[in-house]
């Protein structure tokens, strides 16, 4: 049951309190007596703000009490990212939106949306292209590789990047059926097909040459510093992503990028 304000404890009234101004003690006393009908000692009022004091909940500069720069921080953490799940998830099955631009904060909170997209339209008769710079998820998710042989067939895979942990990953997905070939493609960003959706990806220079830098110096997946990559792909940063609902659009660019795969 949710909680009305007349239901709600001292201690949650408290940061609603200081979200909008710095209070002393007795001034958050009289404001839980004139505006919550709350009455309560001054001695219950201190015990409590020291007990959110411990949490980093509530900062204290001489007898003014505010709330912490790190809760606030987090705070609008959550707000941010259950607005963002909001339009991801009711981007994953469109009605009448033809193009929705995304913004995500890292490489892995992005890899988790286009999954769960590319997830809820997928099937084994349909073709999927992906264009991407580097073969990593793999190496962080080995055991959340398809295993479908006969759906791999589908998938069309083109890596603009030539490394030897490229072309390592290249032979790992060619073994599981996927089709792949290394192509230098003039694209600003990655790019998804699948269905009538067409997903570009417009990665920040610094994250795409920090990647480069890995996969240039890390000759095998024995020499793999899975931290170091982990780090790179959760590094803050502005990813956008523009989803094309164009059926059409979808079809071309297949069809496209599959002559590539012509021998």
């Amino acid at each position: 049951m949710l909680l009305t304000v007349t239901q709600k404890t001292i201690k949650e009234l408290l940061p609603a309190i200081l979200s909008s101004k710095k209070c002393s003690a007795k001034e958050i006393q009289e404001e839980l007596i004139s505006m919550h009908d709350k009455k309560v000692s001054l001695q219950a009022i201190y015990k409590i703000l020291e007990d959110l004091i411990s949490k980093n909940v509530v900062v204290k500069n001489n007898r003014v009490y505010g709330l912490h720069k790190e809760w606030i921080n987090y705070i609008e953490g959550i707000s941010k990212k259950a607005k963002l799940h909001e339009e991801k998830k009711e981007f994953i099955n469109p009605k009448d939106v033809k193009v929705k631009t995304l913004i995500f904060k890292n490489l892995v909170e992005m890899d988790d949306y286009c999954s769960e997209l590319h997830n809820h339209h997928y099937s084994n008769s349909r073709e999927v292209c992906l264009v991407y710079r580097h073969h990593w998820w793999h190496l962080l998710y080995p055991g959340r590789e398809y295993d479908n042989k006969k759906g791999n067939k589908k998938y069309y895979c083109v890596c603009t990047k030539n490394s030897l942990l490229d072309l390592q990953g290249s032979k790992f997905k060619k073994k599981l059926g996927m089709n792949v070939v290394h192509k230098n493609v003039p694209l600003h960003g990655e790019l998804e097909i699948h269905k009538e959706f067409v997903v570009e990806k417009f990665i920040p220079n610094e994250i795409n040459k920090l990647l480069d830098n890995f996969f240039s110096k890390t000759k095998s997946v024995v020499d793999l510093n899975i931290k170091e990559l982990m780090d790179i792909l959760k590094k803050d940063c502005e990813i956008i992503v523009v989803i094309n609902k164009d059926i059409n659009l979808a079809k071309d660019l297949r069809a496209y990028f599959k002559k590539m795969f012509r021998c």
